[in-house]
């Protein structure tokens, strides 16, 4: 499963995983916005040398000023914006310094050159019903009038916002074992009200249109042996609902069929469907709330989140979910632990360093030897990292300083 425009990426320092997200995903399915460029350089007239004063881009109907100082835009004799990724910049900061619902973002379209860059201005707004209003943009000069606004001057609804219902980071140690992020697992329960019932009697488990369909037998009317049918019609079910009945496990729980989601912080919709009644025949009900990780951020909010282990070296597993109604996009990473490894090497220099404090220290030959090797194995790991050398090479390298380390036993954890 995929998100459409999903753009996301991960960068993982080199030794303690501070793991940061860099994601420029629309997050709501509406977001308002318009286009704009100081001057359209496909049509005349060029506008003459000088220094032109745009005072304001505010919006006709509710009169909202989206800038809170003056930018000053200098042409040259040619017509020429003079320092023109400066003078965006300059708008892109009033902006931000007057509209703290709006963001404006310097957009180059893969040009180096300046005639082809626009500003990309826009609101997230949660009200579709909302409606467009119209762009007024002033200098104080009439010459440089041939600004360009997208969709004739309007401030509308963009293309390809993605109602993005939240986030989810799982880590999992070395061992394979998950590590406690604060996400909780989805738990829906269906129950059967009844003791008994009709033979041709449906029932459809419905996710995202995908479904699970079980119709009561003659001979198997009664509640035991329905939720037994049905659980191994969720079971036994094929491609495409099985990739949903994967990530989900059911189970008999007294008059209930228990869904649980399999990852922790990954949530899911599904519904009861069928020829039953709800509250007379049956319920369903999601009884433990999915939580993820991390909540879905701002616009301006932070992406960073940070774990630093204990455990020495390993290769930890990363999976990050971004889950849209009914779709995910899942992207795995590995990332291999240095932190506690090279605090351990650090602490010994110390130790070796302050070897009066240290009597075990008096007892190993080479002192100043086995100093200057682990300084420079220090160093060396450090190229290491940065180079990306392979984890073999680097832990070769870990483990032959932490042996140093171990023959000086000098209170290092």
């Amino acid at each position: 499963m995929a998100v459409k425009d999903l753009s996301l990426d991960l960068v993982i320092s080199d030794q303690c995983p501070d793991y940061v997200f860099t994601d420029n995903t629309d997050y709501l399915p509406v977001k308002k916005r318009f286009k704009f460029k100081f001057h359209n350089y496909i049509i005349d007239p060029t506008p003459a040398a000088g220094t032109y004063q745009l005072t304001q881009i505010s919006l006709a109907v509710t009169g909202t000023d989206l800038m809170s100082s003056t930018v000053s835009v200098i042409v040259d004799g040619a017509g020429q914006i003079e320092s023109p990724e400066n003078t965006y910049n300059s708008l892109v900061n009033s902006i931000t310094s007057q509209a703290t619902d709006y963001i404006a973002v310097l957009n180059k379209n893969g040009s180096d050159d300046f005639k082809d860059w626009e500003l990309d201005i826009s609101r997230f707004v949660s009200d579709t019903t909302e409606s467009s209003e119209a762009v007024n943009v002033n200098y104080i000069e009439a010459g440089l009038t041939e600004y360009v606004l997208s969709g004739n001057n309007v401030f509308d609804f963009a293309d390809g916002g993605l109602e993005i219902e939240g986030r989810n980071l799982n880590l999992y140690d070395p061992s394979g074992n998950e590590i406690d992020l604060g996400q909780v697992a989805q738990v829906d329960t269906f129950t059967l009200s009844l003791p008994s019932y009709t033979a041709g009697d449906m029932i459809d488990w419905n996710i995202c249109g995908y479904k699970v369909e079980y119709i009561v037998e003659a001979g198997k009317e009664d509640r035991e042996c329905i939720l037994e049918g049905f659980l191994n019609a969720y079971n036994t079910a094929v491609d495409p609902t099985k990739q949903f009945t994967d990530t989900i496990s059911a189970e008999i729980s007294g008059d209930s069929i228990v869904f649980t989601a399999k990852t922790k912080g990954v949530p899911f919709k599904a519904a009861i469907e069928g020829s039953l009644q709800l509250n007379q025949d049956y319920t369903y009900t999601t009884t433990t709330a999915n939580v993820s990780s991390f909540d879905i951020p701002s616009h301006v909010a932070s992406n960073v989140i940070t774990y630093q282990p204990d455990e020495e070296g390993g290769t930890y597993d990363i999976t990050f979910t971004v889950f849209v109604k009914c779709t995910y996009k899942i992207c795995k990473y590995k990332n291999n632990n240095w932190c506690a490894s090279l605090k351990q090497i650090d602490c010994c220099i110390q130790e070796l360093v302050l070897q009066q404090n240290c009597t075990n220290c008096d007892k190993i030959k080479g002192l100043n030897e086995k100093l200057d090797l682990l300084r420079a194995n220090r160093d060396a790991i450090n190229i290491m990292l940065v180079d990306q050398y392979s984890i073999a090479d680097i832990n070769d390298l870990v483990q032959s300083s932490l042996s140093v380390c171990k023959k000086c036993k000098c209170g290092c954890k």
